[in-house]
């Protein structure tokens, strides 16, 4: 992943900087290298990163390397829409960050190697890497253990492996779309800590893939999983760890799932004041002994 990086030639910077052979970018030095070969500069003095930088179609298939940024605290919204086929990060100074929601939305580059990312002030990453394009996302090193959203981070993201293993989700409490619509083949959370979170709702709508391991999941302070599994693919559904005596809205839950069999016998419904369409094109054999778990499967199988 890491091939297309080229080490930094400072010469070749500071003289373009010193005689002015860049392209103001959005306040930004915009320097060109060679032919879709660009260096985008991010100046001390800039606490906001640009937004959707290099979205422009006359840089489509371009390769971009960013360096600089000491001083940002956010990055949000900084490559949507982002038309470059291969983006450098390597040399991106994030240590002061704490904002990168919708960083990477609809970011067309190929490749995200985020390793050398210091992620450790980041509070927010909803959205992070909505509808990105990436083939593969390297997220080994991630600090996340302040972050407390995760809402819609992945939603519609076109990768097809993620390996979240070393997620400290521990402050988390907002993981609403997380994985909707994501295209990865499989999904391994048993690492995640989800004592705080609170919203679940959509989680895993519309998820491709056909494993997700939810079997570790603390789920005793969740109000909201309305569509968590509609419409997902997942052929096996672990989640008897699931505590759900503090669910307010449990709408469409299962809506079109796909799994095989569910066993809900640990579900309370008793705090639900939202509940239908649960099994709704559902044929999932389930297990259950709450009343209203199986009021709402009557009601599938009429």
């Amino acid at each position: 992943m890491g091939k297309h990086k080229e080490p930094i030639d400072m010469y070749f910077i500071e003289t373009a900087l010193a005689f002015g052979d860049y392209i103001n970018y959005k306040g930004c030095p915009l320097i060109k290298r060679q032919d879709k070969n660009y260096i985008l500069v991010i100046p001390d003095s800039r606490e906001k990163a640009p937004s959707k930088v290099l979205s422009e179609t006359v840089y489509s298939g371009a390769n971009l390397k960013v360096i600089g940024g000491k001083n940002l605290y956010t990055t949000q919204s900084m490559f949507m829409g982002c038309e470059v086929e291969l983006l450098d990060l390597s040399s991106f100074n994030t240590s002061m960050v704490t904002t990168m929601d919708c960083m990477f939305e609809s970011c067309k580059a190929r490749y995200l190697d985020l390793r050398s990312f210091d992620t450790s002030k980041v509070e927010y990453m909803d959205c992070m890497f909505f509808d990105c394009y990436a083939e593969s996302i390297d997220l080994s090193t991630f600090d996340t253990s302040k972050v407390e959203n995760m809402s819609n981070m992945f939603n519609g993201c076109q990768t097809k492996s993620l390996d979240l293993s070393s997620f400290n989700t521990s402050n988390v409490d907002d993981m609403g779309g997380m994985f909707k619509a994501c295209g990865v083949k499989e999904l391994d959370l048993r690492s995640f800590n989800t004592s705080k979170v609170i919203n679940m709702a959509s989680m895993f709508s519309k998820c491709k893939a056909e494993s997700i391991d939810v079997s570790t999941f603390d789920t005793s302070n969740v109000k909201r999983m309305s569509h968590m599994f509609a419409f997902s693919r997942a052929e096996y559904l672990d989640l008897t760890s699931f505590d759900t005596s503090k669910v307010q809205d449990m709408r469409n839950i299962f809506a079109f799932c796909e799994a095989k069999s569910i066993d809900l016998s640990t579900f309370d419904t008793s705090n639900v004041q939202y509940i239908g369409n649960t099994f709704e094109c559902c044929n999932s054999a389930i297990k259950a002994t709450d009343s209203g778990i199986l009021e709402e499967y009557k009601i599938r199988v009429r």
